[in-house]
């Protein structure tokens, strides 16, 4: 165990705060140094870091204050570089998964920041104190990556009591080489951010958080296990599988000229959340629990990705019966498998990968709702090219059939809290009839 510092900057004055910055044209934030007890067995000075993700163009300034080298398209580029690292799914023996990936972010940070702007960035920076500048200005490498994206839900009972939860995601250590060695994977650099986020639960009264992991790595998941109960927290896993369908077989162009897109008009997005709400109101941790919160983030979407819309299918009077909005994730990231196993082979060889739909707050009746997404995979290949599907499905998903595909796999949602009590009431009520427990896989980006 060693003691490591890492710097929270924040914009609310809920925290004690030993000083602040002002940024030009964003606001001031606060800042203090918090001490964490880290398990990592990295030999140097760490740079640790967390910061709204609003703040990423001003990265470089909060950098500035704690001695280090302030160059913004360094910055960029090292962020760009990190991110795109693959994600391997493998277990103790090594053996991978089938689905093993690299994520190519267009135009970072803009890509970064187009959705969830509640989220908090946290860094692990390398810093090389031996290269001081004439200003006495150190250098580094970025080692880490993630986002804790700041959410809020109710106990889908009532709906009136909320909850505040994180979603981590783009979680990411660098495949940097020292010596010929990892040095940051092999070193345990990951536990040390992932202390950074469980100190940000307390920091910010947070008491459930999750994150999805690739079912085959079991490094992780034991990993994240051990944590949680180092502080004192319960855990627990839901598995989901990730389903894929190619749009040339699944889609059918007489249900894509049913499709009415609603990208626009408001009133019938409202309609959408109304239906959702009423499909998935009582899952567990489900997102955006005013009609308000999830506009925001929809707006964000459609103005950050012009090929991303709202679409529905109606009867034959003109009622919704089906809707989704179709996000295309090609507009985020190139997607590329990484060393294929077995159908997935087939696809990297084919490149039916470069672009994908992902489909959002789905809801409706299942005969509607397959209809809606087979005309949607069809207008988004004929339109945008995109080739390929991603349909996430779980025990109790009343969609399962529909999305079921014999290109798949498995990964779990890994869940930490620590309000026992209120964890049981939510898995309660939101079970369905058969007794499963229903939780919200739905975020818009991963």
């Amino acid at each position: 165990m060693k003691h490591r510092t890492y710097h929270y900057f924040f914009e609310d004055n809920i925290h004690d705060s030993e000083d602040s910055i002002t940024i030009d044209g964003k606001g001031t934030l606060n800042y203090k140094t918090i001490q964490i007890d880290c398990l990592d067995r990295f030999n140097g000075r760490l740079a640790l870091f967390a910061f709204p993700i609003k703040y990423l163009h001003s990265a470089d300034k909060l950098f500035h204050l704690f001695g280090l080298k302030g160059n913004l398209d360094y910055f960029f580029s090292e962020c760009r570089e990190v991110i795109s690292v693959p994600e391997k799914h493998q277990d103790d023996k090594g053996k991978e998964g089938k689905l093993n990936f690299q994520v190519y972010f267009h135009d970072v940070p803009a890509s970064l920041e187009s959705i969830n702007d509640n989220a908090i960035v946290v860094l692990a920076l390398d810093v090389d104190e031996n290269k001081k500048d004439e200003n006495g200005l150190c250098p580094y490498k970025l080692a880490g990556y993630v986002h804790a994206n700041e959410f809020e839900f109710t106990d889908g009972k009532k709906g009136i009591e909320r909850y505040k939860g994180y979603y981590y995601n783009m979680l990411r250590i660098s495949e940097g080489l020292r010596n010929g060695q990892k040095i940051y994977r092999r070193t345990g650099i990951f536990s040390t951010m992932f202390t950074i986020l469980l100190d940000l639960v307390n920091q910010n009264k947070v008491h459930f958080v999750y994150a999805a992991m690739g079912k085959a790595n079991e490094r992780i998941n034991r990993a994240l296990k051990k944590l949680a109960e180092h502080y004192d927290k319960h855990w627990d896993i839901w598995p989901v599988t990730s389903n894929s369908h190619l749009s040339l077989l699944y889609g059918r162009t007489k249900y894509r000229k049913q499709l009415v897109e609603i990208t626009h008009d408001k009133d019938k997005i409202r309609d959408l959340y109304k239906l959702s709400q009423e499909h998935r109101g009582d899952y567990m941790f489900n997102q955006y629990p005013s009609f308000e919160e999830f506009y925001h983030f929809y707006e964000r979407i459609i103005s950050y990705s012009k090929s991303s819309g709202a679409y529905m299918i109606t009867d034959e009077k003109g009622a919704m019966k089906a809707a989704c909005i179709a996000v295309n994730w090609g507009d985020y990231f190139s997607f590329e498998l990484d060393n294929p196993k077995g159908i997935f082979k087939v696809l990297a060889n084919l490149k039916l990968t470069d672009q994908l739909l992902y489909t959002w707050k789905t809801a409706g009746e299942p005969e509607y709702v397959e209809k809606l997404f087979r005309g949607i995979a069809q207008k988004y290949y004929k339109e945008h090219d995109v080739k390929m599907g991603l349909y996430n499905s779980y025990e109790g998903d009343p969609y399962s059939k529909i999305k079921s595909s014999m290109i798949n796999d498995p990964f779990n949602y890994f869940v930490i809290y620590d309000r026992p009590e209120l964890y049981e009431q939510f898995k309660e009520t939101s079970k369905d009839k058969e007794g499963n427990v229903r939780i919200f896989i739905d975020p818009p980006l991963f």
